[in-house]
Formats: structure tokens, C-alpha cells, sequence
């Protein structure tokens, strides 16, 4: 038995040092293993823009709560989460991001920028600025601690908020963005460090010139690091930087416990950081407006961890393995673009994408765009998850990356043309599991990743909440008739009241009707176990894998749990023990009763026990649905029977614990269930009923005395009350119209009203008060209600009442005081018009006019007739130059609408034809013969008979590859051209588009390089009839593309060889190209240390005109000069020159590229025998450069028995000996090879190194006692 102990042991060991991955058959957790532990409250009173506001508790209902975001979570200890806060973040993204300042009033959320309260500090863009937080939560006692008063007041007032946070030996340390008191200077982070064992501030401290931090990581090298952006103050402005910082554990240092060591430099913010494979990875954020060579996002990664952890030495060492423009082409999107989160999971690296919303539409519009609907739909960007792997082989490793969930192409914006419209390109990635964002467009972040129990979790931002309010009040300032009634009003009403651009809203509404033609394609469908919807579902996505299937827990916020859960649109952080995995989310709907940031533990280990209510909050008397509580705790359950267990429950007023039993659901389920009744009148203790008032709270809970090994927990939850009914205001209708070519047998009314809090309503309505007998309904919680009834007759009078509840219960009903409120639809006859079918005709044509005019339809049981005049006007002076009267006969569908044709033709005119006669330029108008009866509104139209004229041809911006041609026509037309080697035969096409159709940009490409091309351009107006033809009189238009590349490179593709290598040279120059139909050479010369005078080495074109030119030479420790063989010795530095004549500008210059030589193998530094049992050894190596290494190990000196491989290039390594016998003395030899071949064998100077088995009463076993990993050895013998 005691062997089996230490087996045990040392294969603990063995695991903490060589992580084992395999696919775990785990099962999901499901959103009914999730529970609310806590969740922000009402922190303010407001009373409107610019004023200062109160505090809560609120007489006029108008509370707010700013603390938005659970921005950092960590766990210090078996019964403690710490968390930090973020207040009033979407209008700081709308601020900062968007540029947007001006208040912004919605039902959900309000954003008063520079009018805030702190807006003169702050300024307009971060204006609702609130203190941000730092919360301690007892998981035994259900207690939340606010820590934030305990922070210096100088500290809380100038951060953001607290955006980092990790538990690190006795220390729990905050981070977050800071803000000068000086406006002028840049940001810098603030921190603060609170100990775990007293739970007192410790210390706090700003640390410039870091101005950005969004995580930590602790290491397995047992050091703690974190990612930061980094600002330095240039002559030419603010330059930005990313680093990684180590943490200076040395309480001596003078600024302990705030000191940093700078170990990584990166092109980005190292945004989010993991360990893979031993090393630091990050995904980065580009440094927007801190750099003038801005990059995109990408998956970093440090060198090998050492002992004692990355230093200085490593700072320029990281490696950009893959970056975000790999995937998408984008020049928009491919710097506006950031890295989400990143986790290793069953030996893979698994990463996503961040997308803020309508970003592309700023920098475009920065950039000359002018089509805003076309930036919002073709630049939009759902989340790609991708995962990596280490291909095996030598420093520095290759990655393989795969697409789990994206595109296959994307829509990329033409710089030239300033617009995306049909350009795409390829991103060179078939997704294996579905469509970007896991099949929902509006997940734009990809927040958070977590393992627990063999699965990988992955949390989103879902924006799709903001959609629909921003579709619904562009909805409300468009007029009715420009949309299908039915599709407006199927779009939940959410009252937006701010004035966002127009043309932003219709990109808007665009990409809604885009997610759903997305989910109508079956290339676009999410793949089973993930199902499809048919509506977008607001609320952030919790998403789990195993690496082969994916399973979707939730994608509505854990709204199934509470019904107003979906504005929780972010997962913002996660965190796992060996239990539970705990879940910060992310509801900046500050005027929202349920907005908020909220504190989620999901678990399917019962022995903890956790109580749950079927709602969110209560009325004061439930007798007709009282309080539901199911208590989950497998303890409990010691029987095969049916069990019972006690709960307590309290309110504010009632002030004692009432007992209640609950009863199990079933035998051996471990769930209690049951009800308590609350009430507003008193009670007797015993009765099983509660008082309440308004405003109160009822407090259940449950002592758990075996909540898991730790010991006993109080579960407590808490759940506010709400006796005030609803109070409905600023009751109208609004009446609806059709046009003519619409239908005209639909008339409805759009009945609005206000509530004080958020509700949900019905109108029901009827011809007479006594008897209303139909109902419409919203079915969202909201304050401005707009709710349409349909399938109304014209010119009746209609009545109706109102009905809303809020989600307490509480109900209350408006019938205007028993009168009820009254409408009378209007009859067809009150607005009648005519129209054409178009608004611009060719001059040879057929017309249709339609003319609605209920008046006209004088015979109830026939088909009417009526005449209009076709006029065709001349703009300049209004005289008639055409006319014709025209006879329109009565719809059979439609009484009351006319229609009828006639022809355009640029003929002589001829009175009474029905023929009527078009002229270039002129309008074209119809109005109703009068008749005494009625006059319609007229029609109007333009007549082009001429195709546009071509002006002002360009070709410029040439290069290699590509050309832009501009042009311009005198009126809109869209353009195309047709381009080739010969006039005629034409293979390269382009085609300009909307949104300018005056001004033209077409970029052709791509082209071959030094080539003359041919091109003609074709060109046709809006009635898409009228078309010129523009070949320059049949010779067509030329240039000439560049031939390019003539400023002369060479380069070694490898950074070291070894002493007999061939080592690879390629130079590029397009100068050296002297023919495009034949192979070119050039000469080049190379020397070492060894033989300086060198080598020449031929080097050929790779083919016809590629301008790329490539040899090998041979390399030998010994060798003649001039014999094509490079003389080289171990140290050597190589070096190939190639004279260029011609660098382009018509100077010669010299190309240099380097190279070392390497030729020994590596050292090894130190072998340790870290354990001996009785039938295995482990053993530590220490190399000088990474290697792999081989231990043969046999019970002779010199014999192989035992062959045992690292299989990894890494300085250190550990390897197991396995299947050895007890009681035996064991000899190795160790053989060390580097990438380049080089091998050393060390055997000990021909004694080999050696160690002795245990025998079964004996073991030797090696501890590791601290920090630092320094062994003590002992010796344990059985008794």
C-alpha cells in the first residue's frame, strides 16, 4: 500500500511538470445549473440632463444604476470572490469609439456626456463617469463587501475603473485605467493591493507611463505577469507601445509591492495572455492613435519559460506567430479589429476576435466614404474563433491554425473607390464547425474563455439589443408607408429618443434584415448541437467545447432564468474551481430597474447547497401565484425516500424568520421545493405567509452544514418587493395611411402610451365600449408603448382600454374612467395622389400611371374610368410641349384605384395618339381631368433620352499590379471597363458603383507587371436605357504598368547553419530582369570569418520575368578558395553581398544578408535525478540551447535497453524512465541535438551516469517545498 502511495505521488509530480492532454467526455453544464449570487443596485436619483442627481431611494421612480460592468474577477480562497467594477460603459464606447457626445435618452440607459456630473472633469467623451468599485463575496455566507472606501480617495476619484484583477500569494491585486489630473497628460494605470488573509487594503499606487491593463497571468514558473499599453512622450507626440511586465516579488525593492520588470516588447497591447506549451501567449489591441505604423491584432508568444522566470534579456524575444489580416483582407476592419480571449485546451490554443460596433463607419467616413449603409452591412464583423498548434520540429516552431467558426470570404473596402460594395476576398480558412459569431451576427466580442470540468467555455458580447432599439426609433421617424407594416411593427419598441444619423439607422436596419437572410442560407446556418433561431435573441452567448462538438448553454443572457436577464449583453469574465464556474457579466441599461452588472455560479456539484425563486422580484400579495423556492443539496438526501428540508424566510417588515419546509422533488434528487405566500396585512409566526410593503425585501435562507470540505455555509438569497401597480400616461393614436400602390384595403391605428416603469401592455379595443372583443400586445418590458391595431375598417369608430403589468405583478387598467378612449379610422378618400412607376424614364418607353381617388368610384357594382393629362413640361419656363389624355379604368381588386399605360416615343408628335411625345431634359407630369369630384396630388417624372457624356479621363496611381482609372460623367451613371493586352480582347474587368455616380474611380487589377494594357469604357444612366461606348475612336485608351522591384534584396531564409550545410540565397530585383521571355542569372558574393576573400555564386531566375533569383552553396570546415565551397568554423558569421546597379532611383547600392554558423551541439548544463522509485526515475536535463534530448538507459555501461525521448525543442527537460525493476542499478548516456543537427553525447567520460531503483522497503522521493522549487530530499522507510 505505501507503494502505491508513492506511485501516487511521484505521478503527481510527474503530471505538474508534463501536463497530459486528452479529450475529456465531460457534460456541459445547462442554464438551469446556473444561479445569481449577486447583482448591482440603484446607486442614484435622476431628475434630468445637466442636473445633479440624488440618492436612492427614488419618490418619482426615476433610479439609475451606473455600475455596469463586472470589468476583473478573481477567487483568493476556498470562500471568497473579489470583483471590480466599471460604471456607465456603453457611453463611454459611444463617446470614446463612436465620437457620439450628445445626451442620449432612452427608455433603457441615459448618457449625459460633457452634462453629466462629472463631465468638466472627465470631459464630454467619459462624462458619466462613476467611481468604479471593488466588491468582496463570501460564497458561504452570501455576504457582498464593498471594499472601495478603504482606497485612497485620490486613487478611486482619477480611475476608470478597475479592469484587471488576480489573486497572487497573500495578495489580491487591482488594476485599471487612470485618469491625470492634469487633462494634458496621458493616461496611467492605477493599482491596488489588498491582502488575502486580512482582507485590508494594503497599499495603492499609479504606475506611469502604463496607461492600459486588462489582465493578468500566473505562471507555472511561479512569477506573476501582466499585459499593458505603454505611452512615451516624443517630439512628435504620444508614441504607443505594448509590454509585458513581470511582477518584482522582492519586498526590499523600493516600490513593493508595485514593482515591474519589463520582460516583452509587442507591436499591440498584449490584451489577453495564457500559457501554452511553456510559454506567455497573447492576443493583441492595435495601438490606435499611438503609433504612426499602426498593426493588426495577433497571437504573440514568448521564448521557452526559464527558471525563475522571463527577464530584460527576453524583452525583444516574442514572436508574432499569426495575425488578424491573415484572415481578413480588410483595410478597415484589419486595424480596427482586436484579439479576445485566448486558453489553452486539450493541447490546442484557442483564441477569437473583438469587433466594436460601427467602428468601420467612422475611420471610413474618415477616409472619404460616403455610402453609410454600405459601411455598416459590408463592413460589419461577427466574432472568428480560431485555434492553434505547435507543429514539432525546431525553434522557432511553425503554427497550424484553424478556423472554427467564420468565413470563407469577406467584404473588403476599396480604398480608390472608397466604398465595400461587391469587393471580397477570400480569407483562405474553411470554418470546421459554422458561421462567424456562432451563427448570430450581433456577437461582436469574443470576452471571455474558461475551463471547467473538461470543457472549454466561451463567453460573448451580443449587441443585438441595441439593434433592435436603434431599428425601432429610426422605424418611428420614417413615414409609415415606405415600409411593410407588418415587418415594422413585429420589432419590439424600445423607445429610443436620441438622434442618431439616418443614415446610420438604415444601416442599422440593413444588417438586421441581414442576420435574418444570413440565417435563411444554408451555407450561413449554425451547425448542430448549436441551434438555429428564427429571431434575434438579445443577451450575451455562453458557449462550450470539447474541441470536437460545441454546445450552446445559453444565448440569451440567462434569460430563460429571469425574464428581463437579456441586457446582459456581455460575458465579461469567468473563473473556475474544482466545483463551480462563476460568471461576471456585463448591463450598462442604467435606467433600466434590471440594469447592471450581475455575479452568476454555475455548478452541477450539489453538495453546496444553492437556493433559487421562480422570479426576480414580488408583488405584496401573491395568493394567486405565490413565491416559488427550489433548494438544491445533495447532503441532504440520506434516504430512499422522499425527505424535507428548512428554510428560513424573512422580510424588512416583518423582521423574523418564518420556517418553511420544503419538500423533495422525487427519491435521491437532492431538490427541495416549495411555496411561502406574501402578503400585506400582518401575519402570525407559523402561518406560512410573509409580510410585506412596498419596497421591501424578502431574505430566505438556508444552513448548509456540509457544504463541501471546507466546512458549513449560510446560502442566502434575496429578492426585492413591488406593490405599486403601474401608472399609464400621454395616451394617443396615431392613424395609418397607405399609398397608392400599396394596399389600399388596409387602415389601422398605432396606439402609444407611456408607463412610469417598465411594463408590458395590451390594448384591447372594439366598436362599442360595452364590448371590446379583440387584442393586440407588445411583449417586451419598456416604458414608451406603441402597440398596432390592424385589420381595422375605414371611416368606423373604434374604442379601447389599456392593460400593463410590470414584472413584479402588479396590474393595473386604463378605460379613460369607464368612457374608454375613442378613434375614427379615415376614409380612402382623404388622401388621394397619383403616381408613375418610376422617376426616371428613357425617351423610348412604356409608362404606368396609377391614381387612387375613392370619390371616382361613383359605381358601387361596376368598373369606373377616368381620364388624366400626360403633360411633358419644359422645367425652365413651364410650358407644355406634349399632351395627351389618358383613360385609367378601375382596379377589380382595389375600388377606388385607377391604373393605365402609355408609351415615350421621341417621334413627332401627333394630338390623340395616346403616343406621347419625350424630349430630352423635360418633366413629366400627370394630374386628374377635372371633374368637379376631387383633385389627387400629381405625378412627376424625368425624361433622359441622352446617355451620359464622358469627361476628364485619368489614369494614374499606377504600379506593378494595379491602375486607377477616374473619370467623370454630367449625370449619374454607373460605369464599367474592360481592359487587356490588345484593344478587343479585354480580361481584365472593373465597374464603379454608388454612392457618387458623378465622379468616378475604377481599379483594375490585378495586372501583369511592365505590361502596356488596352481599355475602353462603357457607361449608362439611370433609366438604364441611354449607354456610351468610349474606345477613343476604336484604338482604345493605354498605359503601362510598372515593371517594379528594382531596388535590389537578398536574404539567408534560415538565421544560422551548421558547418557542412548548403546554405539557401535568393535576391530579388526586377532590374536584373533583363528579358520577360527568357531565365536570367546575376552574380552575388559570399564570405565568411574563416575565408574572407569569399565565393561567387551564380544564382538563376526562378522563371520568365519574376525578377527572383536563387542558389545554394556548399559549406565545409575545409576547402580551397575559389572552388565554389564556402570555408566556415563553429562561430562563424556569413555574410552575402549583391552589388545592385540600379536600386530604382538610378544609384547603385549594396544588398547585404547574414547568417551564423553553428557547429556544435549543445552542452548539457545540469542533470538532476529528480525522483527514483521502485520501477521508474525522473529525470531533469538541462541544455545550453534548445534541443532534443535522448536518455539510453540499461543495467550495462554503454548497451541501450531503454530508449527515451524528449521529443521537444526546449532547454529543459523531463523525462521518465519507465518499466524498470525494484532493487537494480540502472547506467544512461544522454545524446543532446540541436535544429541544426548538431549532437552531443555525454556518457559521463566513459562511466555513464547512474542511479538505483528502491527496493520494495525503501524509496527515495524528492519534495518541493517552496516558492522557488528547491528540493530537500528524505528517506522514508516502511515500519
Amino acid at each position: 500500500m505505501k507503494n502505491f502511495y508513492v506511485l501516487l505521488v511521484g505521478l503527481a509530480l510527474f503530471l505538474s511538470i508534463s501536463p497530459i492532454h486528452g479529450n475529456a467526455q465531460s457534460v456541459p453544464l445547462s442554464e438551469d445549473d446556473f444561479s445569481m449570487l449577486a447583482k448591482a443596485k440603484p446607486d442614484e436619483c435622476y431628475d434630468g440632463v445637466g442636473l445633479t442627481p440624488g440618492t436612492p431611494t427614488c419618490s418619482d421612480g426615476h433610479s439609475k444604476t451606473n455600475d455596469a460592468y463586472i470589468w476583473s474577477l478573481t477567487k483568493s480562497d476556498p470562500d471568497h470572490i473579489w470583483f471590480g467594477t466599471n460604471a456607465n460603459t456603453l457611453c463611454a464606447v459611444f463617446g470614446t469609439y463612436l465620437g457620439y457626445t450628445e445626451p442620449i435618452i432612452t427608455d433603457d440607459f441615459i448618457c449625459e456626456f460633457a452634462k453629466g456630473p462629472y463631465g468638466e472633469r472627465w470631459g464630454a467623451t467619459v462624462g458619466d463617469w462613476r467611481p468604479p468599485h471593488i466588491y468582496k463575496y463570501n460564497i458561504k455566507t452570501s455576504e457582498l463587501t464593498d471594499l472601495t472606501s478603504l482606497i485612497p480617495e485620490d486613487i478611486t476619484t482619477n480611475t476608470l475603473g478597475w479592469r484587471a484583477c488576480t489573486t497572487f500569494g497573500d495578495f489580491v491585486f487591482f488594476a485599471g485605467v487612470g485618469r491625470p489630473i492634469n487633462p494634458t497628460l496621458p493616461d496611467f494605470i492605477n493599482m491596488a493591493v489588498f491582502s488575502v488573509s486580512t482582507g485590508q487594503h494594503v497599499a495603492s499606487s499609479m504606475l506611469p507611463p502604463y496607461t492600459n491593463v486588462r489582465q493578468f497571468l500566473v505562471a507555472s514558473d511561479g512569477n506573476l505577469y501582466c499585459g499593458v499599453q505603454r505611452i512615451d512622450a516624443t517630439p512628435n507626440g504620444p508614441l504607443g507601445s505594448g509590454r509585458v511586465l513581470k511582477w518584482i516579488s522582492n519586498p526590499s525593492h523600493p516600490k513593493f509591492p508595485f514593482a515591474f520588470e519589463e520582460v516583452g516588447i509587442l507591436d499591440g497591447e498584449p490584451a489577453n495572455i495564457t500559457e501554452y506549451n511553456n510559454r506567455i501567449w497573447a492576443t493583441t489591441w492595435p495601438l490606435w492613435r499611438l503609433t504612426p505604423d499602426l498593426q493588426p491584432w495577433g497571437v504573440y508568444r514568448s521564448p521557452v519559460l526559464p527558471i525563475g522566470g522571463l527577464t530584460q534579456n527576453n524583452l525583444s524575444q516574442w514572436e508574432k506567430v499569426w495575425n488578424y489580416t491573415m484572415y481578413d483582407k480588410d483595410p478597415l476592419n484589419g486595424i480596427l479589429s482586436g484579439g479576445g480571449a485566448i486558453k489553452e485546451h486539450n493541447g490546442w490554443l484557442y483564441f477569437g476576435s473583438m469587433h466594436v460596433p460601427l467602428m468601420q463607419v467612422v475611420l471610413g467616413q474618415d477616409r472619404g466614404a460616403t455610402d453609410t449603409l454600405d459601411l455598416v452591412v459590408n463592413g460589419h464583423r461577427s466574432i472568428s474563433v480560431f485555434r492553434l498548434e505547435e507543429e514539432p520540429g525546431p525553434s522557432p516552431r511553425k503554427v497550424n491554425v484553424q478556423c472554427l467558426w467564420g468565413r470563407k470570404e469577406l467584404a473588403v473596402f476599396n480604398p480608390i473607390t472608397k466604398n465595400y460594395g461587391e469587393n471580397k476576398a477570400s480569407t483562405g480558412y474553411t470554418p470546421l464547425f459554422g458561421d462567424s459569431g456562432f451563427g448570430n451576427i450581433f456577437n461582436n466580442y469574443t470576452w471571455s474563455m474558461e475551463e471547467y470540468n473538461g470543457l472549454l467555455y466561451i463567453g460573448t458580447m451580443d449587441w443585438s439589443y441595441l439593434v433592435e432599439s436603434v431599428i425601432e426609433e429610426y422605424l418611428k421617424t420614417m413615414p409609415v408607408d415606405m415600409f411593410s407594416l407588418n415587418t415594422i411593427f413585429d420589432i419590439m419598441d424600445n423607445g429610443w429618443s436620441f438622434p442618431l444619423p439616418n443614415s446610420l439607422k438604415r444601416g442599422v436596419l440593413a444588417l438586421a434584415q441581414k442576420q435574418k437572410k444570413d440565417k435563411e442560407s444554408k451555407d450561413n446556418l449554425r451547425l448542430p448541437p448549436i441551434p438555429d433561431f428564427d429571431k434575434i435573441m438579445p443577451g450575451f452567448d455562453l458557449v462550450a467545447t470539447n474541441g470536437d462538438e460545441w454546445y450552446t448553454i445559453t444565448n440569451d443572457g440567462f434569460g430563460e432564468q429571469l425574464s428581463a436577464n437579456y441586457l446582459n449583453y456581455g460575458l465579461r469574465n469567468m473563473i473556475a474551481d474544482e466545483t463551480s464556474l462563476y460568471v461576471g457579466t456585463a448591463n450598462s441599461m442604467n435606467f433600466h430597474e434590471y440594469g447592471g452588472w450581475e455575479l452568476w455560479r454555475g455548478s452541477t456539484f450539489c453538495s453546496l447547497g444553492s437556493l433559487k425563486t421562480d422570479r426576480i422580484i414580488y408583488t405584496c400579495d401573491t395568493k394567486y401565484r405565490p413565491m416559488e423556492i427550489t433548494l438544491t443539496d445533495c447532503d441532504l438526501d440520506t434516504t430512499d425516500t422522499i425527505e424535507n428540508a428548512i428554510v428560513y424566510i424573512s422580510s424588512k417588515t416583518e423582521g423574523r424568520d418564518e420556517p418553511t419546509t420544503l419538500t423533495e422533488t422525487d427519491i435521491n434528487s437532492g431538490i427541495f421545493y416549495g411555496t411561502v405566500m406574501l402578503v400585506d396585512t400582518p401575519t402570525q409566526f407559523g402561518d406560512g405567509k410573509i409580510m410585506v410593503t412596498d419596497n421591501d425585501e424578502v431574505t430566505i435562507k438556508y444552513y448548509d452544514a456540509k457544504a463541501d470540505s471546507y466546512g458549513a455555509a449560510i446560502i442566502q438569497k434575496v429578492v426585492p418587493v413591488d406593490c405599486e401597480p403601474p401608472v399609464i400616461s400621454n395616451v394617443r393614436v396615431e392613424p395609418i395611411y397607405q399609398r397608392v400602390d400599396l394596399d389600399p384595403s388596409f387602415y389601422g391605428a398605432l396606439v402609444r402610451f407611456n408607463t412610469k416603469e417598465h411594463t408590458f401592455a395590451s390594448v384591447t379595443y372594439g366598436n362599442d365600449c360595452s364590448s371590446l372583443w379583440s387584442n393586440e400586445s407588445d411583449y417586451v418590458d419598456m416604458i414608451e408603448h406603441a402597440i398596432l391595431l390592424s385589420d381595422l375598417d375605414q371611416s368606423t369608430a373604434y374604442s379601447f382600454s389599456i392593460h400593463v403589468g410590470d414584472i413584479a405583478g402588479n396590474y393595473t387598467m386604463d378605460d379613460n374612467n369607464g368612457q374608454c378612449y375613442e378613434f375614427v379610422t379615415p376614409s380612402a378618400c382623404e388622401h388621394n395622389n397619383i403616381v408613375f412607376d418610376n422617376v426616371i424614364y428613357g425617351c423610348n418607353t412604356d409608362v404606368l400611371v396609377a391614381m387612387r381617388d375613392c370619390a371616382s368610384n361613383t359605381d358601387l357594382n361596376g368598373i369606373d374610368i377616368k381620364d388624366v393629362f400626360i403633360h411633358v413640361i419644359n422645367p425652365a419656363n413651364h410650358e407644355i410641349l406634349s399632351s395627351e389624355t389618358i383613360t385609367l379604368t378601375e382596379s377589380t381588386t382595389w375600388p377606388g384605384v385607377f391604373e393605365g399605360t402609355f408609351k415615350l416615343s421621341p417621334e413627332p408628335d401627333i394630338p390623340g395618339d395616346k403616343i406621347v411625345h419625350s424630349i430630352h431634359g423635360m418633366r413629366l407630369v400627370a394630374t386628374k381631368v377635372p371633374d368637379g369630384i376631387s383633385t389627387p396630388t400629381q405625378a412627376l417624372a424625368i425624361i433622359d433620352c441622352q446617355p451620359p457624356v464622358i469627361s476628364n479621363l485619368r489614369v494614374s496611381n499606377i504600379t506593378e499590379t494595379s491602375a486607377l482609372i477616374t473619370f467623370q460623367t454630367n449625370e449619374p451613371a454607373y460605369s464599367f471597363i474592360s481592359a487587356g493586352k490588345s484593344c478587343g480582347d479585354y480580361k481584365v474587368f472593373g465597374e464603379s458603383a454608388p454612392p457618387d455616380m458623378f465622379n468616378h474611380e475604377i481599379l483594375l487589377e490585378p495586372l501583369s507587371r511592365g505590361t502596356t494594357y488596352y481599355f475602353e469604357i462603357k457607361v449608362q444612366d439611370l433609366t438604364m436605357l441611354n449607354t456610351r461606348l468610349d474606345n477613343n475612336n476604336g484604338e482604345c485608351y493605354t498605359f503601362t504598368t510598372l515593371k517594379g522591384c528594382s531596388d535590389g534584396s537578398i536574404d539567408f531564409p534560415q538565421k544560422s547553419y551548421a558547418c557542412t550545410d548548403q546554405a539557401f540565397i535568393m535576391v530579388r530585383d526586377c532590374g536584373a530582369d533583363k528579358s520577360s521571355t527568357i531565365v536570367d542569372t546575376l552574380i552575388i558574393n559570399i564570405v565568411s570569418d574563416t575565408e574572407p576573400t569569399g565565393e561567387d555564386v551564380i544564382l538563376t531566375e526562378t522563371g520568365e520575368n519574376t525578377g527572383e533569383f536563387t542558389a545554394f552553396i556548399q559549406l565545409a570546415e575545409k576547402s580551397a578558395v575559389g572552388d565554389g565551397i564556402l570555408t566556415v568554423k563553429n562561430g562563424d558569421t556569413i555574410v552575402a553581398t549583391y552589388h545592385d546597379p540600379d536600386d530604382g532611383t538610378g544609384a547603385a547600392k549594396d544588398a547585404k544578408a547574414s547568417a551564423m554558423i553553428d557547429c556544435e551541439g549543445p552542452q548539457m548544463l545540469d542533470l538532476d535525478i529528480v525522483q527514483v522509485t521502485t520501477d521508474w526515475a525522473l529525470l531533469q536535463i538541462s541544455t545550453s540551447e534548445p534541443a532534443i534530448v535522448q536518455i539510453d538507459c540499461a543495467t550495462t555501461c554503454g548497451v541501450a535497453q531503454f530508449v527515451v525521448n524528449s521529443n521537444e525543442w526546449k532547454n529543459i527537460h523531463t523525462l521518465l524512465i519507465p518499466n524498470l525493476q525494484p532493487g537494480t542499478r540502472y547506467y544512461f548516456m544522454v545524446t543532446m541535438t540541436d535544429n541544426l543537427g548538431n549532437a552531443t553525447y555525454d556518457d559521463n567520460n566513459g562511466n555513464c551516469y547512474t542511479f538505483m531503483t528502491c527496493s520494495e522497503n525503501q524509496f527515495n522521493l524528492w519534495m518541493m517545498t517552496d516558492t522557488r522549487k528547491k528540493p530537500q530530499r528524505f528517506i522514508a522507510k516502511q515500519d
